[in-house]
């Protein structure tokens, strides 16, 4: 039985690099916290400039690839651990308010 990865990035903030029609190029700090993850399946949240949602994610059984999605928003983030305190997060949402976007997340130290 292979063992699933823990997501050790507690807390980790990067550059988020956004592009939509709406907005344009832009970039901006994103912050995530990981609160709690049993298996494969976690919880969490993230703020950005419009405030902070909430998500729920997963490790893909090939353990390198995430996923994840907010009750509140039309597009889901998908990524990959890139290290073991470093995550890639991909946004990409389709239709009206079409945008991509994409931060590598490094772990915050908590003292």
């Amino acid at each position: 039985m292979q063992k699933t990865f823990q997501i050790s990035l507690e807390c980790g903030a990067g550059e988020n690099d956004t592009y939509s029609e709406l907005k344009g190029l832009k970039t901006w700090e994103k912050n995530v916290e990981i609160t709690e993850q049993t298996d494969r399946r976690f919880k969490g949240h993230f703020t950005y400039s419009d405030g902070t949602k909430n998500f729920y994610g997963i490790i893909h059984p090939d353990n390198v690839t995430i996923t994840w999605v907010a009750s509140n928003s039309r597009g889901y983030n998908i990524g990959k651990i890139l290290e073991s305190n470093k995550i890639s997060a991909c946004y990409v949402e389709s239709g009206i308010d079409a945008t991509v976007g994409c931060a590598v997340l490094s772990r915050v130290k908590n003292n």
